[in-house]
C-alpha cells in the first residue's frame, strides 16, 4: 500500500499529502467493507487488512523520525493527524470482531489491535495537553516557535476520536475473561498493565473536565466519561475486597 520514498527533510509535508492520496482509494474501500452492515469481512481479510494499514503507519512513523532526526524543530502535527486518522480506520476495521463474545480468543488480532489504538490515541490526547501547558515535558517536542494555543486547538480538533478510544478501552477493562479483567487473579504484569491503563484514562478524565465548560457536547462527554471510569474503578475495588466492595478493615 505505500512505497519507499528518499527525499529531503523539508519535503515531510508533501509525503504525507502524496502517500495518503494513493493511499486513500484502497483505504476508503476497507472502510466501506468494514462498516457495511451487509457485508461481514472474514477473519483472514481482516488480518490481512490489518497487516496492509500498519505497514502504512509505520511508513509514515518512518518518515517522520528520519525528518526529525535531520531537523530538530520539525513540526509534528502532521504526524499526530496522520496518527490518528490511521488508528481510526483500524478500529473501524476491528470494530465489528473485537466486540464478539469471547473476542480476545476467537478474533485476537482484532481485540488486540483495537485495544493497542485506542491507548494510542489516548497517550496523543495526552501529550498535546501536556504540551500546551508545559512544552518541555511532551514527547511531541513541540517547537518554541509554535503559536500560543495552537496545541490546544489541534486538541480539540480530535476530541471524537478521543471519546470513542476512552470508550473502547472502557469497554475492554470491563469485559469477563480479560486478561484485563481481574487484577487479583492475573499476573503481576497484567496488574501493571491495568494500572497504567487506568492511569492513562484518569489523565484524560482529568483533561475532559478541565474542558466540560466549553460545550454542552464536552460537557455530556465528560460526564459519560467519569461515569465510565468510576465503574471500572469501582469493579477494581470490588474484585480487592469481594462482591461488597467494601474494605473489611474499615470501621
Amino acid at each position: 500500500m505505500c512505497r519507499k520514498y528518499q527525499l529531503p527533510q523539508q519535503a515531510w509535508a508533501a509525503v504525507i499529502l502524496l502517500d495518503l492520496r494513493q493511499t486513500l482509494q484502497p483505504i476508503f474501500k476497507i472502510l466501506e467493507l468494514a462498516t457495511s452492515p451487509q457485508i461481514s469481512l472474514s477473519y483472514s481479510l481482516v488480518i490481512k487488512y490489518d497487516s496492509q494499514i500498519k505497514a502504512l503507519l509505520n511508513h509514515f512513523h518512518n518518515s517522520f523520525l528520519s525528518t526529525r532526526s535531520e531537523i530538530s524543530h520539525t513540526d509534528p502535527f502532521q504526524w499526530v493527524m496522520t496518527n490518528v486518522f490511521i488508528r481510526r480506520i483500524l478500529l473501524a476495521l476491528h470494530s465489528q470482531l473485537y466486540q464478539e463474545p469471547h473476542g480476545l480468543t476467537r478474533y485476537p488480532v482484532s481485540y488486540w489491535s483495537s485495544l493497542e489504538c485506542s491507548l494510542s490515541i489516548l497517550s496523543i490526547q495526552r501529550d498535546l495537553w501536556d504540551t500546551n501547558t508545559d512544552r518541555n515535558t511532551s514527547s511531541l517536542s513541540i517547537s518554541e516557535d509554535s503559536p500560543p494555543g495552537r496545541t490546544a486547538f489541534v486538541a480539540r480538533l480530535f476530541q471524537q476520536d478521543f471519546f470513542l478510544a476512552a470508550i473502547t478501552v472502557c469497554f475492554h477493562l470491563v469485559q469477563t475473561q480479560s486478561p484485563l479483567d481481574s487484577p487479583e487473579n492475573s499476573e503481576k504484569c497484567q496488574i501493571r498493565a491495568r494500572r497504567t491503563i487506568l492511569e492513562l484514562l484518569g489523565s484524560c478524565r482529568d483533561i475532559w473536565e478541565r474542558e466540560r465548560d466549553v460545550s454542552v457536547c464536552h460537557g455530556t462527554a465528560f460526564g459519560m466519561i467519569d461515569s465510565l471510569l468510576r465503574i471500572v474503578e469501582k469493579e477494581k475495588e470490588g474484585e480487592r475486597w469481594g462482591d461488597g466492595g467494601e474494605d473489611p478493615t474499615a470501621g
